[in-house]
This record gives C-alpha cells, structure tokens and sequence, in this order.
C-alpha cells in the first residue's frame, strides 16, 4: 500500500497498476478473496487506460485464477481467454503456454462436454464479461 500511495503522489500509472495487481497477490494470498479482487479491478481499468496490454493479461489471469477458486467457471474462463488474446498479440509465447495449459485443465476438471457448451457461450462474450466484472463494485 505504501508503494500504491507512492507511485500515486509521483503521477505514474504505470506503477500504480503494477503495485495493485501486487496488492491483489498479497490479498490472494492471505485469503481475502474479495480485497484481492477490488485490487485487481483498480489494476485492471489503469493498465487497460495505458494500453497496458502484457499487463492487463495478468491482471485478467489473476481474476481469472480467483473465480476458478470461487467455482465461478464461466467467468474465470473468460478472464483466461481474454488474457491469452492479448498475450498472443503481445506475441508472449510462455504466457500464452500458461494460459492454454490453464484451459485445458479446466477442461479436464469439468468434463469435456461441459467446458465446450461453456466455451462456446464464453467464448465469444469474453469481452463483455470482463467488462461486467469491471463494473462490479
């Protein structure tokens, strides 16, 4: 947080988003779930204002990691798509790995015939889902 108030008193965003997605880890990490999350949505609307596109991948993973934890399958998938989208044009090869490695184990935990209905519902809706969860308070 001291790092948060910090990069906010010098004006850089960058920083900012950097440091809220770090303090949505910590959140995570100490199992408040819902902290992490609002952490995360602030680090998520700064990198998407920056064009912060490597960044709001991570941001997207991190979500998408939580709503998994929370049995919350669609969104989490969501999350994970768009962030394998904009780690593919960022042209990350690793973090694209991640993020298929992730869906396909999500489809191993649900059952093939599950995740594909839901794939084929997220899927294309991917976009509009992550911006209701950037709407959540």
């Amino acid at each position: 947080q001291q790092a948060l108030h910090i990069f906010g008193q010098v004006s850089d965003r960058g920083g900012e988003g950097v440091a809220l997605n770090n303090l949505g880890l910590v959140y995570d990490t100490l199992g408040k779930k819902q902290e992490a999350l609002q952490s995360y949505q602030q680090a998520l609307r700064i990198r998407r204002e920056l064009a912060d596109y490597r960044g709001e991948g991570t941001t997207l993973h991190n979500i998408g990691m939580i709503c998994y934890s929370q049995q919350r399958y669609e969104l989490a998938l969501a999350c994970i798509v768009r962030a394998k989208a904009l780690f593919e044009r960022e042209q990350s090869p690793s973090d694209v790995d991640i993020e298929a490695q992730w869906i396909a184990g999500l489809r191993k935990s649900i059952g093939e015939a599950h995740f594909t209905t839901m794939l084929a519902q997220v899927e294309p809706r991917a976009e509009q889902i992550v911006e209701e969860i950037l709407q959540t308070k």
